[in-house]
């Protein structure tokens, strides 16, 4: 097993009990000051409107359960790229992971709990040096015996990584455009995809109502074909479960405009994102530094900022090749490596 997999498996034995808790009152969660104070912030934001009022509520109850596995890895020292999504992170912006981790970090360093304490097999081994007096020693006198080579097989030669281009065939599961019956007997068309900066002001042009209950836009059937030209130029699909051509593409971000703000949306999805001047840069589902970086902190309290390194190449991976086609911005499409 993977050994991050594997740390994350024991460590969720631990934080189990308060993911999976009954919720009643806030106070099973078990949450620390910053734990509470995140909670109310961000169940209260327009993105998210879960309703702490009514806990028995499923949709406020997956943001619960949402917040709390985050809260609880940042609370006993585990690193937020170790915890494993589950389907109920799809509901809710990337960035909301990071206010629940960070708040937990921040409960933690006041309270300074024992972490892992039952879990010593969690802790890297020490590896203690050789004492000297414990070393062999050969004297002049003694005989050296000389041992016969073992035979080895004949070593096969490996599989050369060969670079093939090529362009594969994806799924964006996380757009959908359907037909959504309401208890009137009305049709509307629902799109559901995950935050962007460009859909607010695109879906009210064409009559689109966000829904906060069922956090997706609502449209007036007559309209689908320009909700799945909307979805189609956003986020490289029509929203029907089709599979699109996607390829993996390398970006130096010194030619992106936009790069240097607290937040980078291309290709339809957050690339990276800065929630507040000190805390850490945050990336992507799919996306690794190659080159470069970002530093601890960026901006100011009021405008935080990415504030990439010069020359920080990223490597963003399944990209609808529609929207690599219209970049504004120098890129280049990876290849694929193969064994032959």
């Amino acid at each position: 097993m993977n050994p991050v997999k594997e740390k994350w498996n024991k460590i969720l034995e631990i934080i189990r009990p308060f993911i999976e808790k009954t919720v009643k009152t806030i106070d099973d969660l078990n949450l620390g000051r910053s734990g509470k104070a995140a909670l109310r912030k961000w169940a209260a934001n327009e993105y998210v409107n879960a309703d702490l009022d009514n806990l028995e509520d499923p949709y406020t109850q997956k943001f619960l359960e949402f917040f709390n596995k985050y809260y609880q890895a940042g609370y006993q020292g585990l690193r937020e790229i170790d915890v494993e999504p589950s389907d109920v992170d799809a509901e809710f912006a990337p960035f909301l992971r990071t206010e629940a981790f960070e708040a937990g970090q921040k409960d933690a360093e006041r309270v300074k709990p024992k972490v892992l304490k039952d879990y010593p097999e969690l802790k890297p081994a020490e590896v203690k040096p050789e004492p000297e007096d414990a070393k062999r020693t050969v004297s002049k006198m003694e005989t050296k015996i000389e041992e016969p080579e073992p035979k080895t097989a004949p070593v096969k030669e490996e599989a050369k990584p060969e670079a093939v281009p090529e362009v594969r065939k994806a799924a964006i599961s996380d757009v959908t455009v359907s037909t959504a019956k309401m208890t009137n007997g009305t049709e509307w068309i629902k799109l559901q995809s995950p935050y962007h900066p460009e859909l607010p002001s695109k879906a009210k042009r064409i009559g689109g109502k966000w829904s906060s209950e069922y956090r997706a836009w609502y449209f007036d059937k007559r309209d689908e074909e320009r909700v799945r030209q909307l979805a189609q130029e956003i986020y490289g699909t029509r929203g029907e479960g089709e599979k699109v051509d996607v390829v993996t593409v390398r970006v130096n971000l010194d030619n992106v405009e936009g790069a240097k703000g607290s937040s980078l949306f291309l290709f339809g999805h957050e690339i990276a994102s800065r929630k507040y001047r000190d805390s850490k840069v945050r990336l992507g589902r799919g996306v690794i530094i190659l080159e470069g970086g970002f530093p601890d902190s960026g901006g100011s309290n009021r405008n935080p900022s990415l504030e990439p390194e010069k020359g920080t190449i990223l490597e963003i991976r399944d990209v609808p090749l529609s929207l690599v086609q219209k970049a504004d911005f120098p890129l280049e499409i990876v290849s694929e490596v193969k064994m032959v």
